[in-house]
């Protein structure tokens, strides 16, 4: 049986493993002879924010709309030629089967079923120019004329469009996300620069282009988003994890952004202190979860059902194409 690490939290039941993470599960099952029949996504009601982990509260309904919308998206981009980790999927459980990439960083190894490795950052397309962009452009964190070269038409200002789009990276198994410079991002998946930006950038942004051109029909503005991605062993980029509202920021024309917007805005305006004490202990201690400050309470029933209505109207709207 190929050795899979577990990951706090997984559990290991007969023929089938489980990682559990914040909104979804990833689940290994076996034959009879130890090889792996098949990996899967299996989508949870849970709902994280602040990188702090999942809510004690569920969300009902939202991890079938997360799974709904993976899987159209997913179906959406294989039409249109862009290689995803996307095999099939059950829509009772909700599962969604994908092609297994190993975890280097995590020990995770699929032997023979692995299509490839998945690479140890995650890519940031912003499809405007918002605030904090500016803000980090103003700190130096970030190339002013790098963003100039992208900007549709010629205010710098928020709000302003960004073509073909503005790509960067964070890093991945870090405590909590941070942004790291190309040169960083290169080192990180073990290439140079020029290979990211040719091929991750290019492939992100063209990811983004379609999306974009997907949802605004539907009634959705895609400011930004950000995506996983693998190498095959053949040296190929393939789309991996999941997309859904979790992973874009989709304005409606309503102007509310669809996604998990409200159980932020709820926190940081209910609980106040709590914040800031969370900001503070994330810069003191950026590697240790242990000593930043748990959720206060948990969201109120209104607060849960605005979400789960956001993310079921993606799924709703998606679902008239």
């Amino acid at each position: 049986m190929p050795m899979l690490a577990l990951k706090r939290g997984s559990v290991m039941s007969g023929s089938v493993q489980v990682r559990e993470g914040s909104s979804k599960n990833v689940v290994t099952s076996f034959q009879e002879n130890g090889e792996i029949k098949d990996v899967s996504f299996d989508f949870t009601d849970q709902v994280s924010g602040f990188d702090v982990g999942p809510m004690s509260s569920l969300f009902p309904g939202l991890g079938q709309s997360r799974f709904v919308t993976s899987v159209k998206l997913f179906q959406a981009l294989e039409n249109a030629g862009f290689a995803t980790t996307y095999v099939s999927h059950d829509i009772l459980s909700p599962r969604m089967y994908i092609k297994p990439l190993n975890i280097k960083e995590l020990n995770v190894d699929y032997g023979e079923a692995a299509v490839g490795t998945l690479l140890p950052a995650e890519f940031i397309c912003r499809m405007e120019l918002p605030e904090k962009l500016m803000v980090r452009i103003d700190a130096g964190e970030v190339s002013r004329a790098d963003i100039e070269r992208r900007l549709w038409g010629d205010s710098f200002a928020a709000g302003t469009k960004l073509t073909p789009g503005f790509s960067e990276c964070t890093t991945k198994f870090e405590a909590a996300d941070r942004y790291v410079t190309d040169v960083e991002a290169a080192k990180l998946i073990g290439k140079d620069v020029e290979w990211l930006r040719t091929e991750c950038y290019r492939t992100v942004e063209g990811v983004f282009r379609f999306l974009g051109n997907f949802f605004r029909p539907i009634g959705f503005d895609l400011k930004a988003g950000k995506l996983e991605l693998g190498l095959t062993h053949d040296g190929k980029i393939i789309l991996a994890d999941t997309i859904s509202p979790d992973e874009l920021t989709l304005v409606g024309l309503d102007g509310l952004s669809y996604d998990k917007d409200p159980v932020r805005d709820y926190y940081k305006t209910t609980f106040p202190e709590w914040h800031t004490s969370l900001l503070a202990a994330k810069k003191a201690f950026p590697e240790d979860k242990s000593q930043w400050p748990f959720y206060p309470a948990p969201p109120p029933q209104s607060v849960i059902d605005d979400v789960v209505a956001r993310y079921r109207a993606v799924e709703e709207a998606i679902n008239t194409l």
